[in-house]
């Protein structure tokens, strides 16, 4: 079997890796021409509690071609960042609580733990939701609470 042999082949090779390289890092830089994006945080409580578990997603409002945003609500808190975040303009947003759902669910898997009955669902067990409308400023964070009483 025959194997080819480049002399003085690694000075070229190190060369080549190197200016692939400058390539690679000059083409991944972040795109500034379209419109900024926000990082958006807040608090969402319901009757005065921090919102246990659920989700909140933003719609661009008609006329307005931002992106979707959707985030977790763990605690009342959601955090959406800067890279995931909307742009300025109005958007319509749906808040939905999970906390029943979630009770439900530790409510079973404590049943189950000590090999009793699994409670009869509350009722509590469905997903609620609201909306609202709110208008995203062109800044380098945003941060908005919502009540949901």
């Amino acid at each position: 079997m025959r194997y080819l042999v480049f002399r003085g082949s690694t000075s070229l090779t190190g060369f080549a890796v190197s200016l692939l390289g400058c390539v690679v890092i000059a083409g991944c830089g972040s795109d500034q021409s379209g419109p900024q994006r926000v990082a958006m945080e807040g608090i969402v409580t319901r009757d005065g509690t921090p919102l246990l578990s659920g989700s909140i997603s933003l719609s661009p409002q008609k006329g307005h071609s931002g992106p979707a945003v959707n985030a977790g609500i763990q605690d009342g808190i959601y955090r959406v960042s800067s890279a995931n975040g909307p742009v300025a303009g109005q958007y319509e947003v749906l808040i939905s609580d999970n906390s029943g759902l979630k009770r439900d669910k530790k409510l079973e898997l404590e049943a189950d733990r000590e090999g009793r009955p699994r409670p009869k669902p509350g009722p509590a067990t469905k997903s609620q939701s609201w909306q609202f409308k709110i208008d995203i400023p062109d800044e380098g964070a945003f941060e908005r609470d919502f009540s949901l009483d």
